[in-house]
Order: structure tokens, then sequence, then C-alpha cells
């Protein structure tokens, strides 16, 4: 077990315990999804668009169900004081590694990915790179945790197309499906199943 983060050098906080299992049965969710998609159900339900956009989202998580935590690229982006990168940009650096990258269905904000951290760091730092080399040292102070990220070497080196040559490059495609807005449960205080409504007496 590493004593120290291989993006940063810091010392390493041990977690847990951790469930790695999935936490979904994906031919389940699947199955329940089809029967969302049918006419019938669409004719029954007014939420039916809700219903078939987060089983569609859990779905699509399920090609990373083996890993059990997330990141908040936003808060990597800032570690390294870079823009965040657009969704598809982002996925277009991960995918030219080879690595998968998706949201989750409980938070638009959070990603899954079976990049290691080493990497995830070295992609956005190649973000902060391509805008210049006299900006990427920039907001990093002798010490701190941006010049400690900025300081190592960037070893997985990502394929970044940015605006239009993202644009040019998917030119063409087909997409499998239409895009779906994703819908998330709000995790408000005793978020569950409310007390009946028992109106004025």
């Amino acid at each position: 077990m590493p004593q120290k983060c291989g993006a940063c050098d810091g010392e390493l906080t041990m977690g847990g315990p951790i469930w790695t299992p999935p936490i979904h049965n994906t031919n389940f969710v699947q199955e329940l999804l089809a029967t969302v998609q049918q006419q019938e159900t669409r004719d029954a339900f007014t939420t039916h668009k809700r219903l078939e956009a987060f089983l569609s989202s859990i779905v699509s998580e399920s090609t990373l169900g083996h890993i059990p935590l997330n990141y908040d690229l936003a808060n990597v982006c800032s570690h390294i004081k870079v823009e965040t990168p657009r969704k598809n940009e982002m996925e277009h650096a991960f995918k030219s590694l080879g690595f998968n990258l998706t949201q989750t269905y409980y938070d638009p904000k959070l990603y899954k990915t079976d990049a290691p951290p080493e990497t995830v760091y070295d992609i956005f730092k190649a973000f902060k790179k391509a805008q210049g080399d006299e900006n990427y040292m920039r907001g990093a102070k002798e010490g701190n945790l941006a010049h400690r990220f900025l300081s190592k070497e960037i070893v997985a080196k990502p394929k970044i197309l940015q605006g239009d040559a993202l644009v040019e490059e998917n030119k063409g495609k087909k997409r499998d499906e239409k895009q779906k807005h994703k819908f998330y449960v709000v995790q408000e205080a005793n978020w569950g199943p409310k007390p009946r409504a028992t109106g004025k007496k």
C-alpha cells in the first residue's frame, strides 16, 4: 500500500470501510427501463420522462460499477488553478488514453473513472499546458498544493481537443441515442416519502 499520493506526494489519509461490489442489478434496471419506455407506461405515468432519464443514467454508470468512489472534477481543476473543461472535452481526453469517464446518476458534478489518480491529474495538467507554457505555473507558489501538483512531470499525455477542433472531430459521428436530460434525487433532509396529505380539518 503506497504511503504517499502519486499525484502530489502528500501523505495519504486512510478511510473506510467502503462498499465495493456494484450497488445495482443492471439487468433488472434495464428491464425496468424497457417497461418505462413502453407506450402504456408512458400513458399511465406523467413522470415517465423523468423515470426514463434516471434509469438511463444508472445504466450508463454501470460501465464503471466496479469503481466505488467518484471525483468532483471541478475540485481537481481548482487544485491546479485551471478552468474546468467542458464535459465532451474531458470525455475525449480520458478516452484518448483508453479510460472511461461518466457522470454519476446521483450528482451531475461528480464523475467516475477507471483512470488512476495520477492520470486524472495529468489530464487536467495537460489542459492547463494547452493554454500556454507562460500560464502553466500560474497560481502555483513554492510549497503550495498547486505547486506540488504542477511540478510533477506529465507522464500520461492525453489528446486535447477543444472548441471547434472537437466539433470537427465528432462531425458525422452517429449517437447511439439522443442526448437525455438527467434527473437527480434532491438530497434534502428527510427527502424520503412524506406524510400523506390530510387536508384541512
